[in-house]
């Protein structure tokens, strides 16, 4: 049976709509506004008078696609009259339709429910029938909720459109009380209403000394609910009992998350979907005192860095009882680690990893009760760990145009890249930029050409390490020159290892290439956290170290990082005075000292490297050959 099926026609007429060309023959935006609000009110009006004639496909299509082309309509008219008001009522009508649907929705579960519960009937189903009709309770409150805030979106639309909503406000209501008598129905047809009297010898209790409440159920003609286990929700914990023969009980009640503030405590019978009775519920009067627990706190590990993993372990006991489902905090120095709840036994566990904006030194772990005022007390207990230092890895490349680009990685010494940490770019010492890295430790900035003060001045990235447990790095990069067509420079890659930064230097605009059989021994320029210089590194020990960074990278699956380290190593053992040569004009100027099979490995690697870094093409097959062909061309 469809709803409201009272015997009256079904009016099936469309909502008729009006040539907005009629409306305003001047074109003018103010009367194509009111032309289409003229048609969103008319099909909110209309869908809710089809909804309470029964016909949801209706109702449901006059706010549905068209509806919502009408609402965009509208928006961009209101966007064109540039006044405020016009776009905030576009928005009411969009959120009055949504509402609209909610409610064509929900009448129609409940309708569909409705004719499940009425079959369940007529085959003596029970038990199904029964929980039906706690789901049709349930919509039924559901409806009654959506349809006031309905009924209240109307007039804010009316309000802004100058509409009458009085028809389609009578279609709510009739939509309302047809699904309130229905469901009055079903409720009497299916549930004995229920009564729960219950007293305690004393209004005070606490967490040492629990309230034991002894009460009785019963139905609303005072026959016992008896010899059943029945739910009953005392405070803030479900308890199950067992009724006797003449429907009484008694329980007890351990607060621990009870507020202290309080000075009554509800009782409530919680029947189960399938039993005949309705729920009820009754207050007592009652205090809480609070306990004070006794916390214990234990950190697996003495010493930690960057990203180690560490469990706190721990328990809570009060009036020498294991206190559970208490909400423990954990704090390690400044950074918070966590929150969990006690188990059972009142023993609680939380793994964390340590963050880097723990710094270096002796830290507190600190376990206290995470909420106040409660039955049980505020209470904590406090173990200690040692962070240590951890190197960091930062590489900088650079290109130029009419401004500086800049990117780099900031990883561990083993690959792993860092997220979220702060690089500042300085030229000629002065911070010119600040930029955080992301999810997979890269960052990227633009440089305005005049921060530098020269074109063979350097540019230095240099990670902020204050307040965090991650080691001082730096890279550095001669600037390339801008071409003098103005296109474009190469990136050239520099790299710090545990403080020592390796920068690649332009030499009087030169091209120096390392030959493989050279017994030469450059190494790169160190570079240390304050500009002074440090102690030098061999540029095939430099490459051994870029190309197993790249390695690691892979096999973390970071494809673009994994070859921009492979060309890098190449160039630290081939190109070991670091010049501003692109990567072709590098490719040109060697190639004729390599031999066949070094030359494809060098043309495949450089191939590779210049889809990652300049078309942002990634693929780990790609990587890999990458990687392989610079393998091939260090040893």
């Amino acid at each position: 049976m469809g709803l409201l099926q009272t015997g009256r026609q079904i009016n099936n007429s469309t909502v008729q709509h009006r040539n907005p060309d009629t409306v305003d023959e001047s074109g003018n935006l103010t009367g194509t506004q009111s032309w289409l609000g003229d048609q969103l009110t008319q099909r909110l009006e209309g869908s809710s008078v089809q909804l309470s004639q029964g016909q949801y496909e209706q109702a449901d299509g006059l706010v549905g696609e068209e509806f919502q082309s009408l609402v965009g309509q509208y928006v961009d008219v209101a966007g064109e009259t540039d006044e405020q008001p016009d776009e905030q009522s576009a928005e009411t009508v969009r959120e009055t339709a949504d509402t609209q649907r909610d409610f064509v929705n929900e009448t129609r579960r409940f309708d569909r429910l409705y004719r499940d519960y009425t079959q369940a009937r007529e085959r003596g189903n029970e038990q199904r029938a029964r929980r039906i009709a706690r789901d049709l309770g349930r919509i039924e409150r559901n409806i009654s909720t959506t349809a006031q805030n309905l009924t209240r979106n109307y007039g804010r639309v009316g309000g802004t459109t100058d509409t009458n909503f009085s028809r389609a406000n009578r279609s709510v209501a009739r939509v309302v009380t047809n699904v309130t008598i229905r469901q009055q129905e079903v409720r009497n047809a299916s549930f004995l209403a229920t009564q729960l009297r219950v007293q305690a010898t004393s209004p005070q209790f606490s967490f040492a000394d629990p309230i034991r409440p002894r009460g009785r159920l019963v139905t609303d003609n005072g026959s016992a609910v008896a010899n059943r286990s029945i739910t009953l929700t005392v405070g803030t914990r479900r308890v199950q009992v067992e009724t006797t023969r003449n429907g009484s009980f008694t329980v007890t009640y351990q607060p621990v998350l009870f507020p202290t503030s309080r000075d009554s405590l509800v009782v409530e019978y919680r029947p189960r979907t399938t039993a005949p009775y309705l729920g009820s519920r009754t207050t007592l009067a009652a205090a809480v005192t609070a306990t004070t627990p006794n916390v214990t706190v234990d950190v697996d590990r003495d010493r930690l860095r960057y990203r180690d993993q560490f469990t706190v372990r721990g328990r809570v006991t009060a009036a020498n009882t294991s206190v559970s489902r208490l909400p423990i905090a954990v704090q390690l120095g400044p950074s918070r680690v966590g929150v969990v709840r006690t188990g059972p036994d009142g023993q609680f566990s939380l793994t964390g990893t340590l963050p880097a904006t723990v710094p270096p030194g002796p830290h507190p772990v600190t376990a206290s009760v995470a909420v106040e005022g409660r039955a049980i007390g505020s209470a904590s207990a406090t173990d200690r760990v040692s962070i240590d230092e951890l190197p960091t890895e930062l590489t900088l490349a650079t290109s130029r145009d009419d401004i500086i680009s800049a990117t780099g990685i900031l990883t561990t010494t083993t690959g792993t890249p860092i997220p979220d940490q702060v690089i500042g770019l300085y030229v000629d010492g002065q911070r010119v930029e600040t930029v955080r890295t992301d999810a997979n430790g890269r960052y990227a900035a633009s440089v305005d050409s005049a921060d530098s003060t020269g074109e063979d001045g350097p540019l230095v990235a240099r990670l902020d390490t204050d307040g965090t447990n991650l080691a001082p790095a730096n890279a550095t990069a001669q600037l390339p020159p801008a071409t003098a067509s103005g296109g474009s420079s190469d990136p050239l890659i520099a790299l710090t290892v545990a403080g020592l930064a390796g920068s690649l230097v332009a030499i009087g605009g030169g091209l120096w290439l390392r030959r493989r059989d050279s017994t030469d021994q450059a190494s790169a320029t160190a570079t240390s956290s304050d500009e002074t210089a440090g102690d030098q590194q061999p540029t095939d020990t430099r490459a051994t170290e870029l190309l197993t960074q790249a390695q690691s990278h892979l096999d973390a699956g970071d494809v673009r990082p994994a070859i921009e380290l492979a060309y890098a190593a190449v160039r630290a053992e081939f190109d070991a005075h670091g010049t501003a040569a692109t990567h072709w004009e590098f490719y040109s100027a060697f190639e004729a000292d390599l031999s066949d099979g070094d030359r494809d490995h060098l043309r495949d690697l450089t191939q590779w490297y210049e889809a990652t870094v300049y078309a942002d093409t990634t693929d780990k097959q790609g990587s890999e050959r990458a990687i392989q062909a610079a393998k091939a061309l260090l040893d």
